[in-house]
């Protein structure tokens, strides 16, 4: 029996410059496959155009308090087994409310982050970690000390990438 080619979803805020080759990189690797959903501005902040990558900005930004919400987010188009990829700030209800419905379905939710931040407070740290290791099945950090935090933290070695 042939195996399903899964398909990715990163879900962002907003597609900044500094991350378009990381996009288009991917792009390469995964074709048609993979896209990007985020909003189109975030206050003075506009999405950069990608050339080879499937994206939709069409999700308008909220802002209630701290916490923001991105209208339009959803799993439509993915199945069982496909895969979505979201940003670690927990202040961003739509993409945790996505994770949660992703779990429920059964696509794969990889969460990545910065995992340890300089300023962060510990409690903020801890409720952070806490909802990740429910949500996620995989965690990818942007370095090795990252991946060293949550391992001493509780993660599965086997699940946690730099």
């Amino acid at each position: 029996m042939k195996r399903k080619t899964f398909k990715i979803r990163i879900f962002q805020p907003i597609v900044q410059e500094y991350r378009v080759a990381l996009y288009e990189g991917l792009a390469e690797q995964y074709g048609e496959r993979i896209e990007v959903w985020a909003s189109e501005r975030r206050g003075n902040e506009v999405s950069v155009l990608l050339k080879n990558m499937r994206y939709d900005y069409g999700h308008c930004m909220h802002m209630l308090g701290p916490f923001v919400w991105q209208r339009g987010f959803s799993l439509k188009g993915l199945d069982q087994g496909d895969v979505i990829v979201i940003g670690g700030d927990i202040h961003h209800l739509s993409t945790l409310w996505i994770a949660v419905k992703a779990r429920l379905c059964g696509i794969k939710v990889i969460w990545w982050g910065h995992h340890k931040s300089a300023s962060a407070k510990d409690l903020n740290v801890m409720i952070r970690l806490c909802i990740a290791k429910r949500l996620s099945d995989v965690m990818l950090c942007y370095t090795d000390v990252g991946v060293k935090f949550l391992v001493e933290h509780g993660f599965d070695r086997q699940k946690v990438f730099a």
